[in-house]
This record gives C-alpha cells, structure tokens and sequence, in this order.
C-alpha cells in the first residue's frame, strides 16, 4: 500500500515537473546500452543540431545527448553545497536544479576561473540571464582529480575537451542550447 502511494505521488510530481517533457531513462542502470555502435565516446561523438545537456548534479556526471538519445557522459564538477559568499552576493552555493537554456557565448578576462580561453555558455531562467554558465577552470587537472567534484561557486564546469564539443554544439544550435541540472 505504502509502496503504490509513494509510486503515485512520485508520477504526479513528474507530471507537474518542468523537466517532466524530458525522458531520462538514459539515467537508469538497468537501461544498458544495446551494443558497441551505441556506446559513444568522445573521439567519435559528433554534435547535432537538436542535442541538449543533462548535468546530473548529485553524481556530477554530464551528458550530451542527441535526439535518438545517443548520449557522451562525462564527468562535472558543481557548485559547493553550503553558504558562499563570491562577486558581492551571498547565496547556496549548490548549483540550482532547473531546466536552463544557454544562449550566450562570453569570453571572461578572468582566465583562471574560466580557464586558459575564457570561454563562458551563460545560461538563461524564464528568460533572462543568470549568474550561472558553463566553463572550464584553470586548475582543471587538480579539481577533476579530487573524489570531492563540489567545488565550484555554482556553475557547472567542464574539462576543455567537452567544453569544445559543447560550444560547436552551441554553434550548431544557432545560439540556443537546452541544459537541465537535476
């Protein structure tokens, strides 16, 4: 009884999601992937007009995902998950769960924080512009190393080859990318 009540409150809350127009079967274990063809690596991933992103923000894995839901999973690093204060605001540092759409490509003087190029994917709420994008970091190699992948000040940052592929994608997508973090 407890189980068909727990089951039936967890549909409506999928109904009534914003993501709720997304299928994430991609994130179940027992969905494995059929063959080898199918098992896309990033030496053979090629971005299409249609992809989006998924930032899995509690196992900090990203994935670019193509309309058949061919998918390339790599790995994120996200925002801190207590009280920061960064740039003058105070705030969560968690980055937020929500469905985002980048639509600003920016280059940062800051080439620490946004890593060697500066290169910023800002992304958009119910229209308008946040503080949160995606980027890389200058010290890269150190933060992936960690086992602890929260450590940004809330933006999803990637290493520098993804953050190639997702800006081609950008690209391709005419300036417009669809991005969820869940």
């Amino acid at each position: 009884m407890i189980k068909k009540i727990c089951l039936s409150i967890c549909a409506f809350l999928v109904i009534i999601s914003p993501l709720s127009a997304f299928s994430f079967d991609f994130l179940q274990p027992e969905k494995q992937v059929e063959s080898q063809e199918d098992q896309i690596t990033i030496h053979n991933w090629n971005p299409l007009k249609g992809d989006r992103i998924v930032f899995d923000t509690n196992n900090n894995i990203g994935y670019l995902i193509h309309e058949n839901n061919k998918r390339l999973e790599f790995p994120i690093i996200t925002g801190q998950r207590r009280h920061l204060y960064y740039l003058g605001l105070s705030y969560n540092g968690a980055t937020p769960k929500q469905k985002w759409v980048a639509k600003e490509l920016k280059i940062q003087g800051d080439k620490y924080t946004y890593g060697k190029e500066g290169t910023f994917i800002r992304l958009f709420a119910n229209g308008k512009a946040t503080h949160y994008g995606i980027h890389t970091h200058a010290a890269e190699e150190i933060m992936f190393a960690r086992e602890d992948r929260y450590q940004s000040m809330g933006c999803p940052i990637v290493k520098k080859e993804i953050l190639d592929i997702i800006e081609k994608t950008f690209e391709l997508n005419e300036g417009e990318l669809n991005v969820w973090t869940i």
